[in-house]
């Protein structure tokens, strides 16, 4: 039935934008920023490709055709009535020239490199990386990244959705064996920190946005206090990794009782002001959690019933 892939999506989407919020309210413009910046030149190549009107925009009226008639007019001073610069647009080729130009796919590199470094917060400590050898991983997962939007570039032309979706799930779990893959080759014995990484990855974002926050407040972590905090965040989120709700329900992760585990947790490595920060700190992000994902609740709930109906009209008699 239809509303099973609209249940699985909305669950897909609810997700991802839990995931993005969870990076937290710091580095949050600069995630942002990026994003739409690549969205933006998606958005840009799509409807050079679709619009039918692209080319035809450039035919602007005679210049003088306004002008002739002011130029008439006694109630109107003689210096306006000058020609009317001629606008035009470049067409569907030119524009996919600039796209892929050099300049173009340098600086979408760039944009795409900015973004992996904010959602990898630390990783050269949690991996042990020297400075280098983290800008070698950070360029990888940005490789990685491109393809993953190339797949869905390519979808996106695919006239058949059925058809687009069996592309795109192959082809994701093809780069899915390249990139893992290439990481191992990459980072060799460091390769289990890099699984575990993964596994703890919103750990090392919440001592980041803490970082940040306790900054701005003026009472700072020390170096022991850093050290003890993530290991402590991170023994909590392996933790919660084993429950189900982590697997079954997409927005358990930024609930009033997820937070209190993590406070519990943080609290015998923090000052009572600094937990408190660090408690003002979750419910801001809860509360804007509402805000962003209020219709992607709404619409999981409504596909939910819509399923159910479904299910109980087909059992009636």
């Amino acid at each position: 039935m239809k509303v099973v892939p609209a249940i699985l999506g909305c669950a897909l989407v609810a997700t991802g934008g839990l995931a993005i919020h969870l990076r937290g309210e710091v580095d949050a413009g600069r995630d942002r920023i990026a994003r739409l910046e690549m969205q933006l030149h998606d958005r840009q190549v799509e409807q050079a490709a679709l619009s039918p009107t692209s080319a035809t925009r450039s035919a602007a009226p005679p210049p003088n055709m306004q002008t002739n008639d002011l130029a008439g007019r006694a109630d109107v001073p003689a210096q306006t009535a000058k020609p009317m610069p001629v606008i035009t647009l470049p067409d569907i080729a030119t524009m996919r020239a600039q796209m892929s130009s050099p300049e173009a796919v340098a600086r979408r590199s760039q944009i795409t490199r900015t973004l992996m470094n904010t959602l990898h917060p630390d990783v050269d400590e949690a991996l042990g990386l020297s400075s280098e050898e983290e800008g070698r991983l950070l360029d990888l997962l940005a490789v990685h990244q491109d393809r993953r939007s190339a797949v869905f570039d390519s979808a996106r032309q695919d006239s058949d959705p059925a058809s687009a979706r069996q592309v795109v799930s192959a082809a994701l779990a093809e780069y899915r064996r390249t990139n893992e893959a290439e990481l191992q080759t990459m980072l060799g014995g460091k390769y289990p920190q890099w699984q575990d990484y993964q596994q703890t990855q919103p750990a090392w974002q919440q001592r980041r946005d803490l970082r940040a926050v306790l900054d701005a407040a003026g009472t700072p972590l020390t170096e022991a206090q850093s050290q003890t905090l993530i290991a402590a965040l991170s023994a909590e989120q392996r933790s919660f990794n084993q429950t189900r709700d982590a697997a079954s329900q997409p927005f358990a992760r930024n609930t009033a009782e997820r937070h209190q585990r993590i406070l519990d947790a943080a609290a015998p490595h923090l000052s009572a002001q600094q937990t408190e920060s660090y408690r003002q700190m979750l419910e801001r992000a809860a509360a804007q959690e509402q805000v962003y994902l209020a219709p992607i609740r709404e619409g999981a709930a409504a596909a939910a019933a819509a399923a159910a109906a479904a299910a109980a009209a087909g059992q009636a008699p």
